[in-house]
């Protein structure tokens, strides 16, 4: 039952997201305040706040993989990332599966591919030769 465990540090990790991009906004109001309205508007006008949104959440969930092998959800849960050999995956696969993020969660592929797959593989770890495991279990 690893896809009840992933899906329950996927929500924990939107949970930290969520919280770690509101602190990022709200960082940002008082150094607004010192800034001419002008430019502040056209800042404004032409971003898109949820492509800010995405982006700080990528990061998030490349940052603590890279630090915890894994995302913070992930780790409570006693969830791991390994590639096809059994090891720490390298940074250029982290980065592989955490771009297909937006295509496993917008689509449902992510999902589907969870309940459909042998390993429980999203389409990020499909293609970037992952997998995620119980840290006390062996691929």
């Amino acid at each position: 039952m690893i896809y009840i465990k992933r899906i329950g540090a996927y929500s924990i990790d939107i949970f930290i997201a969520s919280i770690l991009a509101t602190i990022v906004y709200f960082m940002l109001i008082p150094i607004m305040l010192y800034i001419p309205r002008e430019i502040i508007i056209n800042f404004i006008n032409g971003r898109d706040i949820l492509s800010d949104y995405l982006l700080l959440v990528f990061l998030y969930y490349l940052i603590s993989e890279c630090i915890f092998n894994g995302t913070i959800g992930k780790y409570i849960l006693g969830l791991r990332i390994v590639d096809k050999g059994n090891e720490k995956p390298k940074i250029y696969k982290r980065v592989v599966r955490n771009l297909f993020r937006i295509t496993d969660q917008l689509l449902l592929v992510g999902s589907i591919l969870l309940f459909m797959t042998n390993g429980h593989q999203r389409l990020g770890d499909k293609i970037a030769g992952t997998q995620i495991i119980e840290k006390t279990k062996k691929a």
